[in-house]
């Protein structure tokens, strides 16, 4: 790659990935402010701020472009102003060290990814055929497409990808890319969304450094792990082909750290709850993960009724706008859910609980249990890079 498109790639890409974290480091150092968080739990309180703003910025410009300029610019000016105090530079000091592992493997996976190709006259497309030799689903392209449909003021109707609806795929990531939207410097819109998305997806490292944290390893000993980690080919390819699976993981991740440490006071309850409702607003495919979380909870330390229930408080309020939108605005807004969870591709007027019902009913368990073994070895196959 030549030198300038080189160079211009990562500082493309280090502004796209400071302006996410800039307004969870300003709420990580409110919170610091009033109670002492440790490491794991200011780098949770951050990129889960992070994304709630990225939520809040959805909802502002679906309101009116002006509403979600106005928005963007407040947070950005609000977030350096407090960062600028001494307790937000102590905070930005803290997780420099942190945050520098996700940033370094998010730019060299920017790198890899355009080893032979001109990256400014290019976008997030590439990755639909630069790995495999058939043409890759657009799954990576929705929230872009989402996200300038809503920031142009364009009909929603029809959405995009034959007869899917804007309400089939949750608002995260596309309302991350709208806040970070008037700021952009330089750099095709394409461009600069594949580099946040490529951030974005590369926080599954501060996941796993909070899940680690948690039990009490060493600062060592969990980069040596994550040292290991970054040489997959699974978590490469996920991270450049930017559908917002790795970025749900992540939260995920930060939901089993909080659990894993015992500890559910009104404040635990409150982020539990936050990153269970942004992991659901990243992918639906979060929904696999909670059974083996409530066990995992009983097991640990059962929650008293009165922090649980806080808990799925905060995870309504989160969600309950989404749902809102799914069900009056661009109804039905399920197909997703059925698919994952039912195996229900083709639109029909059943809901998701029903659909399930029919789907299990119809099917015994041995014919389901050779379909997961079928899935499995597809997917297996599919992540496979040539």
């Amino acid at each position: 790659m030549n030198p300038v498109p080189a160079l211009a790639l990562l500082l493309l890409y280090a502004f796209n990935g400071a302006l996410f974290v800039l307004p969870g480091l300003a709420v990580s150092a409110l919170v610091a402010r009033k109670r002492q968080l440790s490491c794991a739990d200011e780098l949770i309180v951050t990129i889960t701020g992070s994304a709630v703003f990225g939520y809040a910025a959805f909802w502002a410009y679906f309101a009116n472009r002006f509403t979600g300029r106005a928005f963007s610019y407040t947070v950005l000016a609000g977030s350096l102003l407090i960062l600028a105090s001494r307790p937000g530079r102590a905070v930005v000091a803290r997780m420099a060290r942190v945050l520098a592992l996700p940033a370094a493997f998010g730019a060299c996976c920017a790198c890899l990814l355009f080893p032979f190709q001109n990256p400014l006259t290019t976008g997030a497309e590439y990755t639909n055929h630069h790995f495999f030799s058939e043409e890759r689903p657009g799954d990576n392209l929705i929230p872009l497409i989402f996200a300038e449909k809503i920031y142009a003021q364009e009909p929603l109707h029809p959405f995009c990808c034959g007869d899917w609806l804007s309400s089939d795929r949750p608002p995260l990531q596309a309302g991350i890319v709208l806040l970070e939207r008037p700021l952009k410097i330089f750099g095709n819109v394409r461009l600069n969304y594949e580099l946040l998305g490529i951030a974005l997806q590369s926080v599954w490292i501060c996941g796993m450094w909070a899940l680690l944290e948690a039990p009490g390893a060493s600062s060592v000993r969990i980069v040596q792990i994550l040292g290991l980690c970054v040489f997959s080919g699974f978590l490469f390819y996920n991270s450049v082909y930017v559908w917002p699976k790795l970025l749900a993981a992540a939260f995920i991740l930060f939901l089993f750290a909080i659990v894993l440490r015992g500890r559910f006071g009104p404040f635990d309850a409150v982020l539990a709850g936050a990153c269970l409702g942004i992991a659901l607003l990243a992918h639906p495919g979060s929904v696999f993960s909670l059974p083996g979380l409530v066990l995992f909870a009983a097991l640990r330390r059962r929650p008293s009724i009165r922090v649980a229930a806080v808990a799925v408080l905060t995870t309504a309020v989160l969600a309950a706008p989404w749902i809102a939108y799914q069900k009056l605005y661009d109804p039905p807004g399920n197909r997703l859910l059925k698919m994952h969870l039912a195996g229900v591709g083709p639109i029909d007027s059943r809901g998701v609980v029903q659909s399930i019902r029919d789907t299990y009913v119809a099917r015994g368990l041995r014919e389901i249990a050779y379909e997961d073994r079928k899935s499995t070895r597809l997917n297996s196959s599919h992540i496979t890079i040539s």
